[in-house]
């Protein structure tokens, strides 16, 4: 089922000047067992300080981080200095950085450092391709990279962003969402009970608990009752209806996957991870079920389209792109994965990095 939408088409002006990010995660950065902080990316290793540095955040393809002697700097295929103090606070995602001091909003992409507005108003929300924030006249702009547009001649109480979606409440309570250069209005009037984004998709259950998704410019009523859970993918959403049965929406069908509600699951950009009541793995991969092990693995994590995790044996394995990879026989003491890239250490004292069917050594 669908329902009318009500969209304003911003100027196709704003789609177009939108770079789409990479998919693939190429870069990650660490503290050596001295304390130097380095970066690897695409098989390559640089030292970025010979200090630790205070703090750090990465996304591909920027590093974003506060040195020793408390500067603000950013690796982008070599380090560049953004400010000489401390900025209130920084994100980095796998388009842009963005960063704020005190009132002003500043995103740096392409080598460049840009100004979003010298006066905001909390809150601030952003995705990969833009920003929306209120401004100091009470206005809810978005800034979609070189491009500023008023969403709200009145100021917005909440908003969130992530992938390529902006969701927001206005002043009347309508549920609205921005993507792609175009407004939709999907509820009218009554807030959400609870609400998930990912790329392309939205899911929430509406005032009544009704369970609905919108995907594609349309809002799907998938259950008449409220799910136990749900949980957004890109394109996609997992859910345990109120009988139990646990099924996923995606690209704008319903598929049952089990009866009964899953020992394990989770989501995260392309990949659904499960068990079953036997304790098997599955991985749910671009619209394919895959059983993986015969296993319940204790931990695992996913990013993009890579899901690792621990063998029986304590080595590092992998789902990635739809195929099963082992990324070391050796067991390890723990592993973090960053989009394609895996970091793990394999004694105490040692660093190993995964990255495009190969294994490097860092330390």
């Amino acid at each position: 089922m669908s329902q009318t939408i009500i969209s304003i088409l911003f100027t196709c002006l704003v789609a177009t000047s939108l770079s789409i990010p990479s998919t693939a995660q190429d870069i990650t950065a660490y503290h050596d067992n001295r304390q130097d902080f380095y970066v690897f990316d695409k098989g390559s290793f640089r030292q970025l300080e010979y200090l630790p540095v205070k703090e750090f955040k990465f996304d591909n393809p920027y590093v974003a981080y506060i040195s020793n002697d408390s500067k603000f700097k950013v690796y982008d295929d070599g380090v560049k200095l953004l400010h000489k103090r401390l900025p209130t606070w920084y994100s980095v995602n796998d388009s842009f950085l963005v960063y704020r001091f005190y009132n002003s909003l500043y995103v740096y992409k392409d080598g460049k450092r840009r100004v979003v507005a010298k006066l905001i108003v909390e809150p601030v929300a952003y995705n990969n391709h833009a920003l929306a924030y209120n401004d100091n006249m009470d206005f809810f702009k978005v800034f979609d990279f070189d491009t500023t547009r008023t969403l709200e001649q009145t100021p917005v109480q909440e908003t969130r962003g992530k992938e390529n979606m902006l969701v927001y409440f206005d002043p009347y309570d309508d549920f609205k969402v921005y993507t792609k250069g175009q407004l939709f209005t999907i509820e009218t009037s009554a807030q959400p009970r609870e609400y998930k984004i990912a790329r392309n998709i939205v899911a929430y259950r509406d005032y009544s608990d009704i369970f609905k998704v919108f995907y594609k410019g349309e809002v799907h009523e998938l259950e008449s009752f409220t799910p136990k859970s749900f949980h957004a993918g890109q394109n996609m959403v997992a859910y345990v209806d109120n009988t139990n049965r646990f099924k996923v929406f995606y690209k704008g069908k319903v598929r049952q996957l089990l009866s009964y509600r899953p020992s394990k699951m989770g989501v995260e950009k392309n990949i659904l991870y499960y068990t079953d009541r036997n304790d098997y793995l599955y991985a749910f991969y671009k619209g394919e079920e895959v059983r993986l092990e015969t296993f319940s693995p204790e931990s695992l994590q996913a990013d993009q389209d890579m899901l690792v995790y621990q063998g029986l044996d304590g080595g590092l394995k992998a789902f990635i792109n739809g195929r099963q990879k082992t990324i070391t026989d050796q067991s390890v003491q723990s592993y973090a994965l960053n989009g394609s890239t895996v970091r793990f250490v394999p004694v105490k004292n040692h660093l190993s990095i995964y990255w495009n069917d190969r294994v490097y050594k860092a330390y």
